[in-house]
């Protein structure tokens, strides 16, 4: 996947483009364990595999789910004048379905919006992520960053 180049001027002309999606990735242990001791979230569901193999085993954290959207932006759109893009927040998320540790996670996404501020450009993106197992998305979010001038 290659990402949509533009300039901050030519960010209003994606409004309701897809930007496709990043390449799938796999979530291993590790990085949920690694995850767990930064976050001080080391409930049993991610890092326990024995006792969580009477539910089907690990799930990732939602949280770290969401922490993949920082790297998702540059490789969907690529602001080739920003000096910087700074994160604005998300908005609207929502997790779908648990994501057993091992599956393949990407992010699709969609330019809801973009509106000019005196400070600069406030994008927002719809995100999809989406796992090989699921037909259907297993989180959404809104992720708005900002562009200054």
């Amino acid at each position: 996947m290659t990402a949509i180049r533009t300039t901050v001027a030519g960010l209003p002309d994606l409004v309701g483009v897809d930007l496709g999606a990043t390449s799938f990735e796999v979530i291993a242990q590790a990085q949920v364990d690694d995850f767990a001791a930064l976050s001080g979230d080391a409930q049993w569901i991610h890092v326990d595999p024995g006792r969580a193999a009477a539910i089907g085993g690990t799930i990732v954290h939602g949280l770290l789910l969401l922490s993949l959207v920082g790297g998702a932006w540059g490789r969907l759109v690529d602001v080739t004048d920003a000096g910087r893009a700074l994160n604005y927040g998300l908005d609207r998320v929502r997790f779908l379905a648990p994501v057993p540790v091992g599956s393949e996670v990407r992010i699709a996404a969609t330019v809801a919006d973009v509106t000019p501020r005196p400070d600069g450009m406030r994008v927002s993106l719809n995100l999809r992520f989406e796992t090989r197992s699921r037909t259907q998305p297993v989180a959404v979010a809104t992720s708005i960053v900002l562009f200054p001038y």
